[in-house]
């Protein structure tokens, strides 16, 4: 008995249309058990039938009310949907539509209740379309893309899809779903258009531009990086950056594979670092191996929130320039030839002068004046500096930078000048401020010549005794080593100091000026620079800047 009671309950919880009618049984049930009862004497068999009964009655009621709640939350779902929808049933008739489909299209259900679902397509649409709902009525769901009419005749892009409708594992109806796209096409139509637009800028642009994503990998290669370095977009798009660009060297620095090695790291070790690169004189390789002057620019490409998501770089072939530059270069030297031509005249002719009177005294005397010959020579001597200054300048110098010590370089120069110091009872100091000076990439003699003239200049203005000062400190911020060199001789007058490094001009009154010029000239191949600061009377000093590279600094 209770079994049945099991049974009958089960059904009652599952049974959702016939909730209403299994209401009604029950009270006339109800109202036969309450009057046999009465009749029964078996009064408590009645009274477990009775309770069964009202239990019955209770949870139909529960069931009833929990279904109309949930059909309420369905209806609400299905017309507050952002897309449109249209239920059909098996036989292909519409049975609903929702409110987003009214307000899209502009028809109501009434215009399409019953009717078949290809009635809202044309012919040439309902071909087309019968194969996605024979899927969907398969099992299958379908997405397209399509152009439908509103009720004005207004065409509305949509994205449809075909949903089987299915109860018990049974398909008793299809969903087809519409969303309206034609704002989402045209901002994708709006984007490619600048998409190609920007394209286009960045290619017809004289730069090689070169973009890398946060992978490492090149995501972007214009025609101009084609043009100049000869890997077509399609060679070029996903590989590393290093394997298109890195080979590259310093032209300032030098052409060994030690230099290459050290700008190649420093721009990748700088990949996602956030930085901003800049190199003003490589050399970038080809495909075909052959080698061409550049400048290039590598900068993070930054979102808003200022995460770094890859870096784009830009070169430039400078070919034209550097040519411009070196003829700028001979016509300055043929400039300066008229400039120097009198300096020269003049500084030779003094000490021909002396040589040519002393020529001249010699049939008059015996050989036996050896103070005259000493004159001569030191006279001599004398051209040959000025021819060697003079060439120096006129004639391009090969330099071969290496890594080197600055304090070595220094210290030769003070060994080399200790005699001459200690002659004129001048003290010589160095001291280093910094912990560890590191390296750099320099030609040693060039800057021992430097060091020479400066401290042969200081030597000079010091008439009795003094002391010249060195000191050498590493600008860890500004990858800079800096030296200074002081002297407490006589100074140099402020209007004097403008005119330091033009050829003959000297404070010295046998000085030629080709020293500091070539000086000037020296540290400038560098990529230093050079300052003077003097007071009449109280002394000069002369600071001097050299770049440090990036990897030996850090």
């Amino acid at each position: 008995m209770r079994s049945l009671y099991y049974l009958i309950l089960k059904w009652v919880l599952n049974a959702k249309a016939a909730l209403f009618v299994m209401a009604c049984t029950i009270y006339i049930m109800l109202l036969y058990f309450l009057s046999d009862t009465l009749r029964n004497p078996d009064t408590e068999v009645r009274l477990e039938l009775v309770i069964f009964v009202v239990i019955i009655l209770v949870v139909a009621i529960y069931s009833l009310n929990k279904i109309t709640v949930s059909e309420e939350k369905y209806r609400s779902l299905y017309d507050c949907h952002v897309d449109a929808i249209i239920t059909v049933n098996l036989k292909g008739k519409v049975i609903n539509l929702n409110q987003q489909y009214e307000r899209f299209f502009g028809y109501k259900l009434e215009h399409y209740e019953n009717k078949q679902w290809n009635h809202f397509f044309d012919p040439l649409q309902q071909e087309y379309l019968s194969y996605y709902y024979m899927e969907a009525m398969r099992g299958n769901s379908w997405s397209l893309e399509m152009n439908l009419q509103h009720q004005q005749g207004d065409l509305i892009e949509v994205h449809m899809t075909f949903i089987p409708m299915k109860a018990n594992d049974k398909i008793v109806g299809i969903y087809i779903l519409c969303k309206d796209i034609t704002e989402i096409n045209k901002n994708k139509k709006e984007i490619e258009r600048l998409h190609k637009h920007y394209q286009l800028l960045l290619n017809s642009v004289t730069e090689g531009i070169v973009g890398v994503n946060e992978n490492g990998t090149i995501s972007f290669w214009n025609r101009a990086a084609e043009n100049m370095l000869g890997w077509s977009s399609d060679e070029a798009l996903g590989y590393p950056l290093m394997e298109k660009i890195g080979h590259c060297q310093a032209c300032s620095i030098s052409s060994d594979d030690t230099s290459k090695l050290i700008i190649c790291r420093e721009i990748q070790c700088n990949l996602f670092e956030g930085h901003n690169l800049n190199f003003n004189q490589m050399t970038l390789i080809r495909k075909d191996r052959s080698s061409f002057p550049a400048i290039l620019a590598v900068s993070p490409i930054l979102q808003g929130n200022g995460n770094q998501t890859g870096i784009v770089c830009t070169f430039k072939d400078i070919t034209d320039y550097k040519e411009q530059e070196e003829l700028l270069r001979k016509s300055d030297r043929l400039a300066a030839a008229g400039q120097l031509a009198a300096g020269v005249a003049h500084e030779i002719r003094n000490p021909l002068t002396a040589l040519k009177g002393f020529l001249q005294l010699f049939p008059k005397t015996n050989f036996k004046e050896h103070h005259y010959v000493s004159i001569m020579e030191r006279e001599l001597l004398r051209i040959e500096s000025i021819v060697n200054e003079f060439l120096f300048i006129a004639k391009p110098q090969t330099t071969v930078f290496k890594a080197n010590q600055i304090e070595d370089i220094l210290a030769d120069t003070i060994e080399l000048l200790k005699l001459q110091a200690y002659i004129g009872s001048i003290r010589v100091t160095m001291s280093i401020k910094s912990q560890q000076i590191p390296s750099i990439l320099c030609d040693a003699h060039q800057l021992k010549q430097v060091f020479i003239n400066v401290m042969k200049n200081a030597i000079e203005s010091i008439s009795n005794g003094g002391e010249i000062v060195i000191h050498l400190e590493y600008l860890i911020e500004h990858h800079k080593i800096k030296i200074s060199i002081k002297d407490n001789g006589c100074g140099i007058a402020p209007d004097r100091l403008e005119q330091l490094g033009e050829p003959f001009y000297s404070t010295k009154e046998r000085g030629t000026g080709l020293g500091l010029m070539v000086s000037y000239k020296i540290i400038e191949s560098h990529g230093g620079t050079i300052s003077f600061d003097s007071q009449l009377h109280k002394g000069t000093e002369v600071q001097i800047l050299l770049p440090v590279p990036t990897t030996e600094a850090s």
